[in-house]
């Protein structure tokens, strides 16, 4: 059936084994499915099969000092989810920081109601997901800023791909 074909957009290369984006290489598992991306603000984007439904990965940069801090992305990212019981406030997340050759990544982790928004003023509001999981990388010390990598998906196939998402984190290099 052969190898989907790679995404190239400015020196991004998304294929079925790995992924090179913002000057920052990651190793892809097995099974994650590169797509086009849905948006032209994403990188990448890949699709992780699972048994509570699939979920989505998409990768952003926006260039040196550009796209805010982590910790604004990750409070973002985190207040798109609500508790499952309740219906105002954030959804606690556990986020965590470590170095690996030479980059500083800052790992989130949350589930809950998700509600997506739009980037910028675009886009229609969208409906609620609930009993859904993030996890959140955000790589710092690249040649090309920082690098957003956001994955949501049911919270079943996220705890699934536990071990794949943080495999895929920890393999982040400099390229």
């Amino acid at each position: 059936m052969g190898m989907p074909a790679p995404a190239d957009r400015g020196g991004v290369r998304a294929t079925t084994g790995s992924l090179l984006a913002a000057g920052i290489g990651f190793m892809i598992p097995d099974g994650w499915i590169p797509e086009e991306p849905s948006s032209p603000v994403r990188l990448a984007q890949y699709r992780l099969p699972g048994s509570g439904g699939d979920a989505e990965m998409s990768v952003f940069a926006f260039g040196p000092g550009q796209g805010g801090t982590p910790k604004a992305n990750i409070e973002r990212w985190v207040g798109q989810f609500r508790s499952d019981e309740a219906t105002t406030g954030s959804q606690p997340a556990d986020v965590a920081e470590l170095e690996t050759g030479g980059l500083r990544l800052y790992l989130v982790r949350t589930s809950g109601t998700y509600t997506p928004t739009a980037m910028g003023m675009m886009g229609p509001p969208q409906e609620p997901k609930p009993d859904y999981a993030l996890f959140g990388l955000v790589v710092e010390g690249g040649p090309q800023g920082l690098l957003f990598v956001k994955v949501t998906g049911p919270r079943q196939t996220m705890q699934e791909q536990n071990a794949n998402l943080e495999a895929f984190a920890l393999s982040a290099k400099r390229m």
